[in-house]
């Protein structure tokens, strides 16, 4: 039969427990019978089983920048450590095994796979594969001097990147305003419009 055994500090006893008669997580009352036949109520605390609650695939990483990943566990006993099984973690990027993080600046491009073991402190272990890919850095490669536009005159020019992780996601405005009558596609990166009014040229 399935048991779950807890070690009394106080006695120095080993109690198994019939795994039936545990159905969920919390404290369970059991009953500890000593060799000289003096009995005592005691409480065995159950915490909930070990789960990822990280995805096998990692965020994307960016060669030479700063990457910082949490891994989540929950359950078990703590203190959860974790720790590597096989496989190869990328260069420059190091496991903390006691806040659960990968962190670090990456140096080589590639795909790299590798397994993972959480461990609480009642011993109970749990295993999981994960994906991290490292890529290039992604740059915008139109220059900080686009062409021209005329008032009133149909305007279109489309920016350009490179490298990082295809397919680019989405284009944004972060600092400063589009001239008035021209408009950016956030999905194809197509600055188009007729502009209305004329700017100052940069000093």
């Amino acid at each position: 039969m399935a048991t779950v055994t807890r070690f009394d500090s106080d006695t120095r006893l080993y109690v198994d427990v019939p795994a039936s008669r545990i159905t969920r997580a919390g404290p369970v009352a059991i009953t500890v019978t000593r060799a000289s036949g003096v009995t005592e109520a005691q409480i065995l605390t159950v915490n909930p089983a070990m789960a990822w609650t990280t995805g096998a695939a990692l965020p994307t990483a960016a060669r030479a920048s700063l990457y910082s990943q949490a891994l989540g566990v929950s359950g078990g006993t703590p203190p959860v450590r974790l720790s590597l099984v096989t496989g190869l973690i990328p260069a420059g990027i190091h496991l903390d095994s006691f806040n659960g993080t990968l962190v670090g600046y990456p140096q080589t491009v590639g795909q790299y796979e590798f397994v993972l073991r959480a461990a609480d402190a009642a011993g109970a272990t749990l295993q999981q594969t994960f994906r991290l890919t490292v890529s290039t850095e992604l740059r915008i490669v139109s220059g900080t001097a686009l062409d021209a536009a005329t008032v009133n005159q149909p305007y279109t020019l489309t920016l350009r990147a490179e490298d990082g992780t295809p397919p680019v996601g989405e284009w944004r405005v972060t600092a400063g305003a589009l001239p008035r009558g021209l408009a950016l596609d956030e999905k194809t990166g197509v600055l188009s419009g007729t502009p209305v009014t004329a700017s100052a040229a940069p000093s």
